[in-house]
């Protein structure tokens, strides 16, 4: 074996895959709550053991794929092993699958299909006064600094890869510009 051979190889290895099941956030109790604060959700609580649950998961990181950069945020719960969770959201089978947006919960009872997760999910509304990935602060047609704040970390993060204090570094100014375009990109989104 040549060292340069070798080397190939393990770039290879470092490569993503691009698998679907990237983009599917487990959650657990560990995490659950932060999240859920953050963004509404939609979930698939499964079983490991579960023949259903096994033959849906490919069409459900299929959905999670198509939903990446959305306004809903694609999970699963292995509700056999979080059993509290499980519990609290009344889970009777498997899979169950359902939009979580802060206490308010929304059960989907169509077919195992990719358009169908996707159709629900899209047409899902948020409740009033929360915007799924962040809060715009509903007051009138007013924008807070702090959604602009929050917009702009967002964006930085999630799109560019940055830390989210990155943006504060270059100037007040041209963060609070570059968060108030943003901000009105995304309430337009919403609207």
């Amino acid at each position: 074996w040549r060292p340069d051979f070798l080397f190939t190889i393990s770039l290879l290895l470092l490569i993503p895959d691009g698998s679907a099941s990237d983009d599917v956030v487990i959650l657990d109790s560990e995490n659950f709550d932060r999240l859920t604060k953050e963004s509404v959700w939609f979930v698939n609580f499964y079983a490991p053991w579960c023949a259903h649950c096994k033959r849906a998961m490919p069409i459900w990181e299929e959905t999670a794929r198509k939903l990446k950069g959305s306004s809903i945020r694609v999970g699963k719960i292995d509700a056999d092993a979080e059993t509290e969770l499980g519990e609290k959201y009344e889970i009777q089978g498997f899979p169950t699958f359902k939009i979580i947006d802060g206490t308010h919960t929304v059960d989907y009872k169509g077919g195992y299909t990719v358009e169908g997760f996707v159709k629900f999910a899209q047409e899902y509304k948020p409740r009033a006064g929360r915007s799924p990935r962040f809060s715009m602060g509903r007051l009138g047609d007013v924008i807070t600094i702090k959604a602009i704040r929050e917009a702009a970390e967002s964006f930085a993060s999630e799109s560019l890869g940055l830390y989210t204090g990155a943006v504060w570094t270059t100037g007040f100014f041209a963060g609070t510009l570059f968060g108030i375009l943003f901000a009105l990109r995304e309430r337009a989104k919403l609207d």
